[in-house]
């Protein structure tokens, strides 16, 4: 080749390599100008917010890797007012008004695809479901197992499981050693969820978590939170779990729940003639042609999934405060003293018995209240017709959430003392202030997508916090920033709690 032809060469590649450098720099320019026409176009373009919030998902990444998300989102309500931009199309509301729309039974929005994370990319389940009317399908052959007439059959369960609390609790109060509180009360829920759902404990209260189940859940809740906020990588985020064999929850609880479900099938386990579980209930609507078996797989996944940490977390947050309230425990003893006086508390306590202790019932409430379980926004999807409230019109797709924590901590709804721990909230004599504080308790979600096992999260807390505080004291350990309770959020705020138990004390 001559000499010319390699100049002309060597511009030709300069004029292509240059021209792939504009043709980027110009996409580039182009797509920061279509965001800038939008965003000053935009209905919400005054909607304040952090800086980066604006332009980016990263911050609100940052926000939940920081492990702070519920504080940090009423810290932003108190600075920017009840709306707040947490992405560029996603925001929080401060409004018991809005949440009920946004909410509620009538006209609800269907979930953002952040909750498909919460399940396999190519197959959903009864949380990960977005859309109302498919979520309602699943939900239906499901909801009579959840009912409160159903809650008496799984008492026996639970008793089983309250024995065994009090004989670990007795071996500490004789051994003198730090509790994790939190620890022991997720065992206890779980081994209680396993004995109503497969009429099987995971023996987690004698034996610690030697399987692994509860890090498998654990980290499921971790990969949700945060690859919600990008679900658009799901699919490839659970195809590279699956290659480099990491354990997120995909396939050891459906492995689980299948082989519990197939020795039940066939007839290698069964269940004493005065019990019946989930899987036995499940299985007589399977014949009956109720339900099919896959309502059966979802119903067991789901309890072992979700059917301990929002316990754990409610009872932990009622035995703490209890004792760090010690006016509000004398109450409560109190109570449950009088009524077993008078023949209508016996042992172990029933629940029907549980319900009618109003301040039992009030503080298992307040504790459901000051610290939720979920420590996210429950974020939804606008609808086609875009949506008028708190003061905006959010446009169609627009994805708008509000946080329990948040509504929990509205003095305009809880009232100035908000942030303390207060069970007489609960009983005020006017209905009125009553129904207002029930509207906009969020603990288990509200609407058509409230916690399907709600009832059953009620039932163990009803039953086994009296046996506790009858017969135990606990002396909250101080960590070492001189908190005696503290948490970390990533989808659950899980407290951290150290105790010395004693007997109690009657003098």
């Amino acid at each position: 080749m001559s000499h010319s032809a390699h100049i002309f060469q060597n511009r030709d590649q300069k004029w292509y390599g240059g021209n792939y450098v504009y043709s980027f720099l110009a996409l580039f320019l182009l797509l920061v100008a279509r965001f800038i026409y939008q965003s000053l176009n935009s209905p919400l373009r005054n909607v304040p917010g952090p800086f980066l919030a604006r332009f980016t998902r990263l911050w609100e990444l940052q926000a939940i890797r920081k492990h702070d998300n519920p504080t940090l989102n009423i810290a932003l309500h108190e600075k920017y007012g009840p709306v707040v931009r947490l992405a560029p199309n996603r925001y929080s509301l401060n409004s018991g008004e809005a949440a009920k729309v946004i909410l509620g039974h009538r006209n609800a929005l269907d979930k953002s695809k952040y909750y498909h994370t919460f399940g396999q990319p190519d197959a959903f389940n009864l949380f990960s479901e977005t859309r109302l009317g498919v979520h309602a399908t699943i939900r239906r052959p499901l909801a009579q197992l959840y009912s409160q007439t159903a809650l008496l059959s799984y008492e026996p369960f639970v008793n089983t499981c309250n024995s065994i609390l009090l004989k670990r609790f007795e071996e500490y109060a004789e051994n003198g050693k730090a509790l994790d509180l939190r620890e022991m009360m997720q065992f206890y829920a779980f081994d209680v969820i396993g004995e109503i759902t497969v009429g099987s404990r995971f023996g987690l209260m004698e034996a610690g978590d030697k399987s692994g189940i509860i890090k498998v859940i654990d980290n499921a809740m971790i990969y949700g939170a945060i690859m919600g906020l990008i679900p658009e990588w799901h699919w490839w985020a659970a195809k590279a779990t699956l290659i480099l064999n990491l354990e997120l929850g995909f396939r050891k609880i459906p492995d689980f729940v299948g082989y519990h479900l197939n020795n039940r099938v066939l007839g290698r386990n069964k269940l004493p003639e005065d019990r019946s579980d989930f899987l036995d209930k499940m299985l007589r609507l399977e014949k009956e042609g109720k339900a099919t078996r896959f309502h059966t797989e979802e119903s067991l996944t789901q309890n072992i999934t979700a059917g301990s940490d929002t316990t754990a977390i409610a009872l932990t947050t009622a035995i703490a405060y209890l004792y760090m309230y010690p006016n509000t425990l004398t109450t409560l003893r109190n109570e449950l003293d009088a009524a077993a006086a008078a023949g209508n508390l016996s042992d172990p306590v029933t629940f029907q018995q549980a319900q009618k202790l109003p301040y039992l019932q009030a503080v298992i409430m307040e504790a459901l209240r000051i610290h939720p379980a979920v420590g996210a926004p429950l974020v939804r999807v606008v609808g086609p017709q875009g949506l008028q409230t708190a003061g905006f019109f959010f446009p169609p797709g627009t994805e708008i959430g509000v946080n329990a924590w948040v509504i929990h901590f509205n003095e305009s709804i809880f009232g100035p003392d908000a942030h303390v721990f207060r069970p007489e909230r609960w009983l005020a004599d006017n209905k009125e202030e009553r129904a207002v504080l029930d509207r906009n308790f969020l603990s288990f979600g509200n609407g058509a997508r409230t916690c399907i096992g709600k009832n059953i999260s009620l039932l163990e807390m009803s039953k086994v916090i009296p046996q506790i505080v009858k017969k135990y004291d606990f002396q909250i350990q101080e960590n070492a920033k001189g908190q005696k309770f503290s948490w970390k959020t990533r989808w659950f705020s899980k407290p951290f709690v150290n105790v010395v138990v004693k007997r109690r004390s009657q003098g």
